[in-house]
């Protein structure tokens, strides 16, 4: 078994395989990013609990005048890259099993899907795992 470092930069090529030895880090991470952001709801959070939950998420400080309105979900969290002055309206949902970045000024419409993993097309191959 390898470290999570590896298992993160592996699943950051969007290509993903349960097959892999060290998949319960996926695991892991999808209670860990549904865990925060089921917090990210609660209506008595400050700008300044809802950054830390998002640090968390993230695993770095919300760059400056970013801004995400909740509900929002993601895989992990840390495959997500946000840039300067960037606005998620509600309900966006991103499956950051790759890797996802943003630039500077992006603004995400009320329940945008952004989606950075993908599986074998080929029947036999999903057939054998």
């Amino acid at each position: 078994m390898g470290s999570y470092d590896e298992f993160l930069e592996r699943s950051r090529t969007g290509c993903f395989c349960e097959d892999d030895p060290d998949f319960h880090f996926h695991t892991e991470d999808k209670e860990r990013c549904r865990r925060i952001c089921l917090r990210l709801l609660d209506p008595e959070l400050t700008d300044d609990d809802k950054n830390e939950l998002f640090e968390r998420l993230f695993g770095y400080r919300m760059p400056e005048k970013t801004f995400i309105t909740a509900p929002f979900n993601c895989d992990v969290g840390k495959n997500i890259r946000l840039g300067k002055h960037d606005f998620f309206n509600y309900g966006c949902s991103i499956s950051d099993v790759g890797l996802v970045t943003f630039g500077d000024n992006v603004m995400l419409g009320p329940g945008v899907r952004i989606i950075a993993v993908d599986h074998p097309r080929e029947a036999e191959k999903r057939r054998q795992g």
